[in-house]
């Protein structure tokens, strides 16, 4: 769900928020999206925390339970001074700082609700629940070990393809993304299907395949591959984190976008660890999976004999002088080859 086109990101408010920001006050401003019992604020609170002010009346504030178990987000009954009163609110709270785009994100999708959702008529705290409850498999709390090094180089390939059909084609595009479902080529769409490799080489371009089916072409459409060359590099200008939130930021349902992450082995509750992992995207490549394509398919298993004995099979594909690999493609950069695609 993206936030409204009349409205500020929130991402954008909570910044503004922060530089105005003397740690010991709180700064607030309102929404432009209103509860029952009045208008929604962004706020920053005396510890510098991002926080959502949803007003509620009395009576909910008495009935509420906090909920703040397992989560990165909380969200509890607290009241604030206005004016000469004191008042309740719910809040949710961005409780580690690393993951405050993500909460930014979030909140956008909370207003989102506030303004369209049908649950809003069961009252305050049923609708902020429902959001919650979309979001607590991305927020979960985990202990899950990190990605060995050539795992993030591969999902950050995939998600930075990812992030340009998101752009390309809006929020359903998550749809297409395959590979953490267990299917064989990483995106499936409508008119053809893309395998997105990722590769540490210093120089050159060579990629592992994993398996006969990564490479093998659909009857009932073409096979593009997309490479990238990366490297880890303490200045570098992508992460994961920030892949994630920028897919979240274009709409990405964040329920099926945590499945799809958790299944590939990511946690983003490990965020800040993440981060320290940044990356440089040096070389894209981008290739049609022609008949005379270099590579190990079904149609040449079966000409070896007794090939139903052969398993896992893995390999090296060197993609190097890439003008002269069958059904390479002209093309600058992920978003002009998907342009081309869709």
């Amino acid at each position: 769900m993206t936030h409204s086109d009349s409205r500020e990101p929130s991402k954008s408010t909570f910044a503004f928020l922060e530089a105005a920001f003397n740690r010991g006050d709180i700064v607030v401003r309102e929404t432009g999206v209103d509860a029952e019992a009045g208008p929604i604020r962004h706020a920053i609170d005396p510890a510098g925390r991002r926080i959502l002010m949803i007003p509620i009346s009395e009576d909910e504030f008495d009935a509420f339970v906090d909920d703040s178990a397992g989560t990165s987000v909380s969200l509890r009954r607290e009241r604030y001074a206005e004016g000469n009163r004191i008042e309740p609110f719910l809040v949710f709270r961005c409780e580690p700082v690393f993951l405050r785009d993500t909460f930014a994100a979030f909140i956008d999708d909370v207003l989102d609700e506030f303004e369209s959702g049908p649950s809003v008529s069961n009252g305050s705290p049923a609708a902020a629940r429902v959001v919650l409850d979309r979001w607590r498999r991305l927020f979960a709390t985990r202990g899950a070990g990190l990605l060995a090094d050539k795992n993030i180089v591969g999902l950050a390939a995939e998600l930075r393809v990812l992030v340009a059909l998101l752009q390309e084609a809006g929020p359903t595009a998550l749809e297409s993304w395959s590979g953490p479902d267990g299917a064989d080529h990483d995106f499936v769409l409508v008119n053809c299907v893309v395998e997105v490799k990722g590769t540490q080489r210093k120089t050159g371009m060579e990629v592992e395949i994993n398996g006969v089916g990564q490479l093998d072409v659909p009857e009932d459409r073409p096979l593009f591959l997309a490479a990238a060359r990366v490297a880890f590099s303490p200045a570098g200008d992508v992460s994961i984190p920030a892949l994630v939130d920028s897919a979240l930021e274009l709409g990405a349902e964040s329920e099926s976008f945590a499945e799809k992450l958790q299944a590939v082995g990511y946690h983003h509750s490990r965020a800040d660890d993440y981060e320290k992992k940044k990356m440089d995207f040096l070389e894209d490549r981008f290739y049609r999976i022609v008949t005379d394509f270099p590579r190990i398919d079904h149609a040449r298993l079966r000409d070896i004999p007794h090939s139903d004995r052969i398993r896992n099979i893995s390999y090296l594909l060197d993609l190097t002088a890439h003008e002269t690999v069958p059904g390479s493609l002209d093309v600058d950069g992920v978003r002009s080859f998907l342009k081309e695609l869709l």
